[in-house]
């Protein structure tokens, strides 16, 4: 809002270059790839969400029936766009236990991606997407409010009651339970310590925050 998009672009280059700056002198190759990874999953979800990859192109009364006859795979969109953003961060963060002296081949960053992979998922099925996804199975109008992203008036409270008047947040906390249980899983791989049960207690954290 402040900046006009070259100057905002250029920022983003100059803190990026920076960034790569830091990592080699790290002098750890493996550390570089996995932040370079990360960097290109999140790019990558984004360029997919601004494509509408939940709603094709509907230049027609019959593509529109034929996508909304497909809400029914809102599961596989569900799972498929916190994957890439959130959850891949997370998941890759396991560069820390490459710098804790990780060698391939040992367990531990195995056991870190899991379970960053895990709670990332969990972080994400908390914001509006599950909770839209779900109602979507049980209002049809959700859809549309979908395939317009919310824009028109009145799009966002129609959401809202819509969303409530389901069983989408029982639904999306349950499915967020079952991430974060599967992370803590991963860390029974682990040794038992207080940093374990410090991760134990962040994963339950994010099933119960507020935002």
């Amino acid at each position: 809002m402040i900046f006009i998009n070259k100057l905002s672009m250029l920022d983003g280059n100059f803190t990026l270059g920076r960034v790569s700056a830091a990592l080699a002198r790290l002098g750890d190759l493996e550390v570089m790839q996995l932040i370079a990874g990360t960097v290109s999953n999140i790019v990558e979800g984004e360029i997919l969400q601004m494509k509408d990859v939940i709603q094709p192109e509907m230049d027609d009364v019959k593509t529109q029936a034929q996508w909304h006859a497909t809400k029914s795979e809102a599961s596989r969109h569900m799972e498929y766009l916190p994957t890439e953003n959130t959850a891949s961060l997370m998941a890759k963060a396991a560069c820390s236990a490459v710098l804790g002296g990780c060698t391939e081949g040992e367990i531990w960053k195995e056991v870190a991606y899991a379970y960053g992979r895990n709670i990332g998922i969990a972080f994400q099925l908390g914001l509006a997407t599950a909770p839209a996804l779900y109602a979507w199975e049980e209002f049809s109008e959700m859809g549309e409010l979908i395939g317009r992203k919310f824009e028109s008036s009145g799009d966002v409270e129609k959401a809202c009651n819509l969303i409530h008047q389901s069983s989408a947040i029982p639904q999306t906390k349950q499915l967020a339970q079952a991430y974060t249980d599967e992370a803590k899983n991963v860390l029974q791989e682990l040794p038992h310590s207080e940093a374990c049960d410090v991760l134990e207690v962040l994963a339950e954290c994010i099933v119960g925050r507020k935002k």
